[in-house]
């Protein structure tokens, strides 16, 4: 699945409306610039990581509603439940052997 820039400024816009926030408040709270949530909202400019850590954080949303990713496909969800128990069975048969 690939995300636009457009997709997560959209994404962004809209939580910080609902919270009732403004662009200036959401700013002070993720510790940037106001200009960088406006370039951000408008879809004109990428992001690291971590500027996109502290806007999820202020905006107290998980990473993968901001990115549009909130609704999984469904085979996306069996995919990740079996790696998930494949590895932890893989952690008990580490754990297993060393003892």
């Amino acid at each position: 699945m690939e995300i636009s820039y457009w997709v997560i400024g959209d994404n962004i816009r809209r939580m910080r409306m609902e919270k009732g926030m403004t662009q200036e408040e959401l700013a002070e709270k993720a510790l940037l610039s106001p200009k960088g949530i406006q370039k951000v909202e408008a879809g004109r400019s990428g992001m690291y990581m971590e500027t996109f850590i502290r806007i999820a954080k202020a905006l107290n949303v998980s990473l993968n509603i901001l990115a549009g990713m909130d609704e999984m496909e469904e085979w996306e969800k069996i995919k990740w439940e079996a790696f998930y128990i494949i590895s932890r069975e893989s952690f008990k048969f580490c754990v297993n052997v060393k003892n």
